[in-house]
């Protein structure tokens, strides 16, 4: 039998190799003839898959190649993609940072070998070798998440003398958006916090070094919140209001947390988030989220593909604002947000679209991917 076993090894072994040659080679060959370099921080959210798809599928229309890397979460994983784009010849690299801070050096060789540099959402920081940012405006996404709860906490209305707990969890520390976010949460809230006194936060953790969750990670974000909870909320008189959560998938590791306490739907706290993702659309229709400011991928991927399009064709973007990245100005693209909640309607000063006007109707998803 092992005699058997040894021949036919020996028999398939060129086969197998050959196959990775050919394997190997062809990816050489479609790297080579590539306009269009697409640098991804990961695969972990759903938004940078669909970020990719929607602008492979525009350039493809327009006649022009392009490939799409992932770096998992590692910086020197996305600085050797970086690295192979330009080694590859490429005519325009898209980079949505793992780290901002740390891309100074490859954007550099891109600007020297001619390629252009449009930051993706995620801005590149100090350096002043990047050429167009196109995004959405992450403090108003942060501001509109706080502004929810106090409208939804009616703080200024028939509750203003009463006090509220709050809890704050925060995205990436190496994501520049992360702080923004944050930043233009606690813009509106700390008065409320500070000033007014009207909302608590029981754990004390409300600078962004004590509430940010690494890589946006939802496990982390249940893994920190399901100790929090555990330490200041369960088993006590403490009811626990609102929490201020910086994305999605913050927010299902927060709901997953409370899941896992055995907290009742109808006890959970005001949970907000930002990006619409599956998960977190079926967490808001089964009461565990209560709304997520919806940045529409195919929005952001267009005005990419503008700034893209026009570069590759040797004329000069239209932008709308300039955003300094520690060194440089960089013409910059923002773009519209929406605030979704299940069914809609005004929330204080706040107008929300509902899941179905805004993320059914505009094809998005299905009433049956949502379970509808």
């Amino acid at each position: 039998m092992k005699k058997i076993l040894k021949k036919i090894f020996f028999i398939l072994l060129p086969a197998v190799l050959l196959v990775s040659v050919l394997a190997v080679t062809l990816s050489a060959c479609i790297l080579n003839n590539v306009d269009v370099g697409i640098s991804m921080p990961s695969r972990s959210l759903p938004r940078w898959q669909l970020d990719a798809k929607y602008l492979t599928e525009a350039f493809e229309k327009e006649g022009y190649t392009s490939s799409v890397l992932y770096a998992g979460d590692n910086v020197e994983l996305q600085l050797r993609d970086i690295e192979t784009f330009i080694s590859k010849n490429v005519k325009l690299i898209y980079i949505s940072p793992v780290d901002a801070s740390k891309l100074d050096q490859v954007c550099q060789k891109a600007h020297d070998a001619g390629i252009k540099i449009i930051a993706h959402d995620r801005m590149i920081e100090d350096t002043n070798f990047i050429d167009y940012f196109v995004t959405f405006d992450s403090a108003k996404v942060g501001a509109s998440c706080a502004q929810f709860i106090v409208d939804k906490l009616d703080l200024d209305g028939a509750n203003k003398e009463k006090t509220f707990n709050i809890e704050i969890v925060g995205g990436d520390p190496g994501d520049p958006n992360a702080k923004s976010v944050y930043n233009g949460g606690m813009d509106i809230l700390d008065r409320y916090i500070t000033t007014n006194a009207q909302l608590k936060v029981l754990s004390g953790k409300i600078d962004f070094e004590d509430i940010a969750t690494a890589k946006w990670n939802k496990d982390i974000a249940k893994t920190n919140f399901k100790t929090l909870y555990q330490d200041k909320y369960l088993g006590t008189p403490n009811k626990l209001d609102a929490v201020f959560c910086s994305n999605d998938s913050t927010a299902q590791g927060v709901a997953a947390a409370l899941t896992e306490l055995d907290v009742e739907i109808e006890d959970f706290p005001i949970i907000t988030g930002q990006d619409c993702d599956i998960d977190s659309v079926k967490n808001m229709i089964a009461g565990k989220q209560s709304m997520s400011v919806f940045k529409d991928m195919r929005t952001i991927a267009a005005e990419d593909f503008k700034v893209g399009l026009a570069l590759l064709q040797g004329e000069t973007p239209v932008t709308q604002t300039l955003v300094n990245n520690g060194t440089k100005n960089v013409p910059t693209v923002i773009c519209s947000i929406t605030v979704c909640t299940k069914d809609g309607g005004k929330i204080g000063s706040v107008t929300t679209s509902s899941i179905e006007m805004a993320l059914i109707n505009s094809g998005l998803y299905t009433k049956s991917q949502l379970g509808l």
